[in-house]
């Protein structure tokens, strides 16, 4: 309809290395982001040279990109969007008692494939989410955090606002690793398998990547922390 929209995220998503290292980054999932003005305005100043894939979203709109645009630090990109209007999925994360889990990763990934889309979020400190810019379809969520058990819920309909998302706990073990010399390895690598007792081989665990540990990379690297 050409009326501004305010508080609208816009997100630059890097190509190439620098996109590999921002999706490290937790809450950066989408790159760096900033929020419209009053008028629907908005400027990333920090944007690296390069390659971006720049998106627009808002609450009741759906996201629109315009991949592959280069970033130089000769003249501003300018980029105009038009959003169409758009649904959202939220809802709550807790882990089995009710207590809410903060800063948990929540991935909505449209299951159509008429409607190719992929949204990253993340819960507030009351375990709250909201996933924004979604078209009308069903969805899948993938939700994830630290000291817990991945949980993939679906089909979930674009619109749904009161979602209750459940994630166990998971075990874990502190490993100490002691050379035949009695002192601590710093360097090693640790699989963990699954034990069944009437079997003789253990069952391997293909979700799980093997854990390695050097002394350059971590503070005590005699110690590590893994998780079940």
């Amino acid at each position: 309809s050409g009326t501004p929209i305010e508080g609208a995220t816009v997100s630059l998503q890097p190509v190439g290395q620098t996109e590999f290292v921002f999706g490290k980054l937790p809450g950066r999932e989408n790159g760096i982001e900033v929020l419209t003005d009053a008028e629907g305005n908005f400027r990333i100043s920090n944007a690296p040279p390069g390659f971006a894939t720049v998106t627009a979203a808002a609450p009741d709109y759906a996201r629109e990109s315009f991949p592959n645009n280069e970033v130089t630090a000769d003249a501003p990109t300018i980029l105009n969007f038009s959003l169409p209007a758009g649904q959202r999925i939220a809802g709550i994360v807790t882990d089995d008692e009710g207590n809410p889990i903060r800063g948990a990763a929540v991935g909505s990934f449209a299951i159509s494939a008429k409607a190719p889309m992929s949204v990253m979020s993340r819960t507030d400190q009351d375990g709250r989410f909201e996933v924004i810019g979604l078209i009308e379809g069903p969805y899948a969520l993938d939700v994830s955090a630290n000291g817990f058990i991945k949980n993939i819920v679906k089909p979930i309909m674009s619109g749904s606002t009161d979602e209750h998302i459940v994630l166990e706990r998971q075990g874990s073990a502190l490993v100490r690793v002691i050379g035949a010399n009695g002192k601590p390895l710093t360097s090693f690598d640790v699989d963990v398998r699954r034990y069944f007792p009437d079997q003789d081989m253990p069952g391997i665990m293909h979700d799980r990547p093997t854990d390695r540990v050097r002394r350059d990379l971590v503070r005590d690297a005699a110690l590590l922390d893994v998780v079940l």
